[in-house]
């Protein structure tokens, strides 16, 4: 028996070992991409200058409206640690390993996990649980949280997640890790708040564990989690709440119900992966992975060659699927569902864990069922590597996400579309980019808001096509016109780079007509919109240098000098205020 033991935890630390390294082999590509896509500025703006902020405000300060204290002392610490000069090639090579330490974690989870059919225990042996990471880990929905630097959020949720479960399955047998349960539920919070769904996730495993619904020992473990849910919503609820009485409840529940119905989709067969969220309404919707989930579960509940206990089980673990997408399926923007999701990463656990047991069951029925079950479970698991590998490249840089977006995607919906048609007119092909722009219909779309973004897209290109032919004087008006009338919100939705070509254009219109003031005015307006920190910076010199108003212009160029050092814009920057300087000086003296 002792030699079974330790022969056990060997085959554990091999299993283990083999999950990090496969993991870690798979994206370590992801090392030598891009730390500027889409928020990373946000994030990381403060920490790539020579002098680092103050310790606290950089930790407890909102990014992008959302509290994420332990996300950002992964940052203060790696840039200490890194230095300014590996900062990138660190953050991508630190978030590869937490991913890594993530799917080692749910091996273990999966070597704690039994179910408990009329008072029997089932385990699943070591080679299925390290199989069940690798399929988590190799997954490509999980692309997008490591190779993206600011999606670190989902892999240090994850490393919360499991490790919470680990500490809660030991409490329930032994009575002791309860605390630190408790407190990695709760550390969950300074990462993001997904695991306000973890009490559900609680009373589950509860019923698992001990077969029991209710009773008071199961009572006492379930009511801190439920308690600690009430400060948290009152504090999420203006966030849940926000597109309350905006849109018709059934149009809601029908965006809510086919998001999680692409969630589960893009979980099992992930064939058609962006890393845009499409945009739509039920209207054009397609309904049939909803409708394959419900069929699952009732395959589940009715076919499954288990006893009735153990299929109840598996259809409770199900269960959790939606209810874990629910918060974020529907409330984070009515209409949005990204089908190669990170929302995806702690939910697609609540699908493949019941699998992994009904496989370990099929295996170990017959003979010719074992081949079966090895043979598909290999193919599957290679299919998953082999579509990471191909969708990892995607997020090397902003534009090969661009690029991605359109190449990737097999029916172009309006926001897609406005990426092919900027796409397009960067590539200076301006009839396609004019064919793609004035093929959207308004009327095609449901809601009022999304028919006059669209509108708006069409104008907006429309006015830079005219910018570039004979009538520069109607683009020039045209798109001062529609940057005065507030739409830089909207503008820099289709993307930042958007937003830079029509300020500029419209900025220089202006200067061309000899009206500095109303450039700089375009700038100023243009400034407060933009995601990305440099830009932010860029709109500011070029205003004080249209405004004259040198010593400002001086100050914005020292600062993107110390936080950005090879901006490609620095040097001209530095050229014109030493010219404006000369000229400014020469006038005096006259």
């Amino acid at each position: 028996m002792n030699t079974l033991i330790k022969k056990l935890k060997l085959a554990d630390r091999l299993l283990a070992t083999t999950v990090f390294c496969v993991t870690l082999l798979l994206f370590l590509p992801s090392v030598w991409f891009d730390a500027d896509i889409f928020d990373d500025f946000s994030y990381l703006n403060a920490l790539q200058g020579d002098n680092l902020p103050a310790f606290f405000d950089f930790i407890f300060t909102p990014v992008l409206k959302l509290r994420s204290p332990l996300v950002q002392l992964s940052f203060f610490t790696e840039r200490l640690l890194w230095g300014k000069q590996l900062f990138s090639y660190g953050l991508h090579l630190s978030n590869i390993i937490y991913h890594a330490s993530g799917a080692v974690l749910l091996y273990v989870l999966c070597r704690k996990l039994r179910l408990r059919p009329e008072g029997k225990n089932i385990h699943l042996a070591p080679a299925w649980c390290a199989a069940a990471a690798l399929l988590w880990a190799c997954h490509p929905q999980r692309v997008e949280s490591v190779a993206w630097i600011s999606e670190r959020k989902d892999l240090l949720l994850a490393i919360c997640f499991f490790s919470a479960l680990i500490q809660l399955i030991r409490f329930i047998r032994t009575g002791r890790g309860g605390y630190w349960a408790f407190f990695l539920y709760l550390l969950s919070y300074s990462v993001k708040p997904m695991l306000i769904i973890f009490p559900f996730i609680v009373f589950v495993l509860l019923r698992i564990e001990t077969g029991k619904f209710f009773s008071k020992r199961n009572n006492r473990i379930c009511l801190p989690y439920f308690l600690s849910l009430i400060p948290f919503l009152l504090y999420l609820s203006p966030t849940l709440l926000q597109f309350s009485g905006k849109h018709p409840p059934f149009y809601t529940l029908g965006v809510i119900f086919t998001n999680i119905g692409n969630y589960f989709k893009s979980a099992v067969i992930p064939d058609n992966l962006l890393p845009f969220y499409p945009f739509y309404h039920p209207r054009e919707s397609f309904f049939l992975p909803t409708a394959v989930f419900i069929l699952l579960l009732a395959a589940v509940y009715f076919f499954c060659n288990q006893k009735k206990e153990l299929r109840n089980i598996l259809l409770l673990t199900l269960l959790l699927f939606p209810v874990t997408l629910a918060p974020v399926s529907g409330f984070v923007r009515i209409g949005n569902c990204d089908w190669a999701d990170r929302y995806n990463l702690l939910p697609s656990c609540f699908l493949l864990i019941p699998a992994i047991f009904l496989l370990q069951s099929f295996y170990s029925e017959k003979k010719f069922q074992r081949i079966i079950v090895v043979c598909a479970s290999s193919v599957y698991l290679l299919f998953l590597i082999i579509q990471t590998s191909i969708y990892l490249p995607v997020w090397r840089s902003y534009k090969s996400v661009l690029i991605g977006s359109v190449e990737n995607i097999k029916t172009p919906n309006y926001r897609i579309a406005f990426i092919a048609s900027f796409c397009a007119f960067l590539e200076k092909d301006y009839m396609l980019a004019q064919k793609i722009a004035f093929s959207l219909n308004p009327e095609d779309v449901y809601l009022p808001s999304d028919r006059n973004f669209i509108l708006l897209f069409r104008e907006s290109m429309t006015g830079l096509l005219e910018m570039l032919s004979k009538d520069q004087n109607r683009g020039g008006k045209r798109l001062t016109n529609l940057l005065l009338a507030n739409t830089q919100p909207l503008l820099v939705w289709v993307s930042s780079g958007y937003l830079d070509v029509v300020t500029d254009a419209a900025a220089y219109w202006n200067l061309k007509n000899n009206n500095p003031a109303m450039a700089a005015k375009l700038y100023r307006l243009s400034e407060p919109h933009t995601n990305f920190a440099d830009k932010k910076l860029v709109y500011s010199i070029k205003a004080d240098l249209l405004e004259n108003n040198f010593h400002r212009a001086e100050q914005t160029i020292r600062l993107l000098k110390q936080q950005f050092p090879r901006h490609v814009l620095l040097k001209d920057f530095e050229q014109q205020l030493k010219k404006y300087q000369n000229g400014q000086v020469k006038k005096n003296e006259k």
